[in-house]
């Protein structure tokens, strides 16, 4: 965790290298998805892209060291980053009413940034593309947890705290 300080103290908004990141909002299948809003916390959609963007880098990272292949593709382009979803179009479709027209193999990749651009639109992908970054982490984190025979550690994780669950791969990866 050198490169990539993590705060999670409960005291103050959690926090990568400097740029907060507030825990995230599990998605409801009626409501939209978005991130916990605090007084405490109040983070603008820059300084959130710049905590996601280092997030993406170091799930890459530790992805890489630990072998261990993402169910989500990420593209690391810093605050800009991308995570790809290749789904059926019908799941697509269901998920977002989008109604793009059949490809030969019946899949379509999703790129979706991590990154908010204003709109209304960019906003829904964008939190559907954090949540999907949770379930990478939570992915991660539950590998790495069952390699290392710590069930207890993996038993239910809680996808809404994306920086603890980071801070608890880095952890449980220096006790690999």
């Amino acid at each position: 965790s050198c490169g990539f300080l993590i705060n999670t103290d409960s005291s103050s908004c959690p926090s990568i290298c400097g740029f907060r990141l507030p825990n995230s909002r599990v998605p409801q299948p009626t409501g939209p998805w978005n991130w916990f809003p605090s007084r405490r916390c109040e983070v603008n959609d820059l300084e959130m892209s710049i905590a996601i963007g280092q997030v993406v880098h170091l799930l890459l990272l530790l992805s890489r060291l630990l072998d261990i292949p993402l169910k989500y593709e990420l593209k690391f382009f810093g605050s800009q980053s991308i995570i790809v979803d290749h789904l059926n179009i019908d799941s697509w479709r269901q998920i977002m009413g989008n109604q793009s027209s059949n490809n030969a193999n019946g899949v379509i990749n999703v790129a979706l940034h991590l990154s908010t651009k204003g709109s209304k639109d960019s906003r829904t992908y964008f939190d559907f593309g954090t949540f999907l970054l949770n379930q990478a982490i939570g992915q991660l984190k539950w590998t790495l947890g069952t390699l290392l025979q710590r069930n207890s550690d993996v038993k239910k994780i809680d996808l809404s705290l994306t920086l603890k669950n980071l801070a608890d791969i880095l952890q449980m990866y220096k006790d690999f």
